[in-house]
């Protein structure tokens, strides 16, 4: 424990301007499970400012063109559900947030959580509009049935 404690410490004193923010430690916490807490830094490091780069800036303008990408995709992939939350009022950017700041570490269970980080390793942000796309496509039927509070009930919990 110790040594993610200094993982993340070293990483909030080498970038002051990002700080911490939510779902930071569960991965930092992947990547110390394979490398040496030095190697685990320096990885996470690159991980944050070459895949995960747009969503932490103090402004951000990276969660806000995040949500406008996401909103496109998410029309033309299950333009029904869109259409349905559009009609309900219902903005997506309330759980979305989220699930990208976090890669779902919150949401589903660890085994599944790690392995949306290996593919966000591997395939680099694209991965987190795959997951909010399956995650939205595995309860379409049900949430099309709900008013706000019942999707935010579905999708948050």
């Amino acid at each position: 424990m110790k040594e993610l404690e200094n993982i993340l410490r070293a990483f909030v004193n080498r970038y002051p301007r990002l700080g911490y923010y939510s779902g930071m430690s569960f991965a930092a916490g992947h990547i110390l499970r394979y490398l040496t807490e030095e190697e685990s830094f320096w990885a996470f490091c690159i991980f944050n400012r070459q895949i995960l780069t747009l969503n932490y800036y103090p402004t951000f303008i990276g969660e806000q063109i995040i949500y406008h990408l996401f909103d496109d995709i998410f029309k033309q992939a299950i333009p029904d559900l869109y259409a349905y939350f559009v009609e309900q009022d219902i903005e997506h950017l309330v759980f979305t947030s989220s699930w990208f700041v976090s890669q779902f570490s919150w949401k589903l269970p660890v085994p599944v959580s790690e392995q949306i980080l290996e593919l966000l390793f591997l395939c680099g942000p694209k991965i987190l509009f795959r997951g909010a796309l399956a995650v939205l496509l595995l309860n379409k039927e049900k949430m099309m049935t709900l008013d706000l509070t019942g999707v935010f009930m579905v999708l948050l919990l």
